[in-house]
């Protein structure tokens, strides 16, 4: 249960770390008529640019209609809904448009009015989301199971070695034409900058006084999500790339023996950018917790801004820009170091899956 409320410093911390939660259903809720709000719009959006992939597939919205609420819902005609039921599925259409503006996902939507609607329904509709949950635990399980079985079973045959091959070796030339990351083209403090200068000035005082440890402005939780998004940018395209090239594969039906191991090739790609990405967040709540946080002639020069006339904020994000930018403080080359060798490593692990020995080895 939430009670603290969505500042607009541009996100919560203890609410996003839940969209990296894969056995949690994120229950967003909402007043009926501005539905989907914009903090909940704001949390999805935060989560996108983080590189989460699961947003639309473990994200709900659940409005809140007041008595009269649905009913006065206007169709794109100006006449308003003939009945509850009308004006939910009226304001359903709404926000999936407003989700679909904003280049948000598809996200399940629920009414639920505590006077007047049957609370099982709503109840339903819960359940509904958890059992959506397990049961891609148990199709990606029992993919992983079928891709197995099938390699064990047919590999030793030669027309379905040359399928395996024939496979491997269009993923393959991705994997050389995309051994390097580049530069890293965000840069990891530019989330709690852009916070700081989002954030109320009060908000920036109080967490300030407590050396960055405040909920409404998380200085652990900004640079970690600095950094996941300063990494996500640089691998996205990349998983887009390879999710195409398998997408591909398994639309020809001639290269179905080897579906298994594109299946197994793309959830090792998944997989190793979802740890990288979280390696990334740790880096920077570890240059935080390390480097910012116990620098106390820092903290003394931003409190030192307070009571000094207007621009409050903006004199404490110089100092923020400031103390990033210092030469002795090249955290930026140390997100660029654990992007590039983790990047490494997943190609390295793709690799060894697609070498034919490796697999003859795997199925004897």
């Amino acid at each position: 249960m939430d009670t603290k409320g969505i500042d607009n410093t541009g996100g919560r911390a203890d609410l996003d770390a839940h969209f990296d939660e894969p056995n949690t259903v994120m229950v967003l809720c909402s007043p009926f008529n501005n539905a989907p709000a914009t903090e909940l719009q704001q949390q999805m959006q935060l989560a996108v640019n983080g590189g989460n992939t699961t947003v639309g597939i473990k994200a709900a919205i659940l409005a809140l209609p007041r008595p009269g609420e649905a009913l006065a819902v206007k169709d794109d005609q100006g006449i308003p809904a003939d009945s509850v039921i009308d004006g939910y599925e009226l304001k359903r259409e709404q926000v999936e448009m407003s989700l679909s503006s904003q280049n948000l996902p598809y996200a399940d939507i629920g009414f639920f009015n505590a006077i007047e609607d049957d609370p099982k329904e709503t109840v339903d509709f819960l359940l509904s989301l958890v059992e959506g949950v397990r049961s891609r635990h148990r199709s990606k399980l029992l993919e992983v199971i079928d891709g197995a079985t099938v390699l064990v079973n047919n590999f030793a045959e030669a027309q379905v070695q040359e399928v395996y091959q024939l496979a491997a070796r269009r993923m393959t030339v991705w994997l050389d034409n995309n051994r390097e990351i580049g530069d890293l083209t965000a840069r990891l403090e530019s989330s709690l900058i852009a916070a700081i200068n989002r954030a109320y000035a009060s908000s920036v005082r109080a967490s300030v006084r407590r050396q960055g440890d405040w909920y409404n402005l998380n200085y652990s939780y900004q640079l970690g999500y600095g950094a996941k998004v300063t990494a996500a940018r640089s691998v996205d395209h990349k998983r887009e790339d390879f999710k195409a090239i398998t997408e591909n594969l398994l639309q020809d039906e001639e290269l179905e023996p080897a579906f298994g191991l594109v299946r197994q090739a793309r959830r090792i790609l998944e997989d190793g950018i979802d740890s990288l990405l979280l390696q990334s967040e740790l880096l920077g709540k570890g240059i935080y917790i390390q480097h910012l946080k116990p620098d106390s002639p820092f903290w003394r020069r931003c409190d030192g801004e307070w009571g000094q006339g207007y621009g409050y904020r903006g004199r404490v994000a110089q100092h923020h820009q400031i103390w990033f930018s210092d030469s002795d403080r090249d955290f930026q080359a140390m997100v660029q170091e654990l992007v590039d060798r983790e990047w490494r490593q997943i190609l390295d692990r793709l690799a060894a899956i697609l070498d034919p020995e490796v697999a003859e080895a795997v199925a004897a």
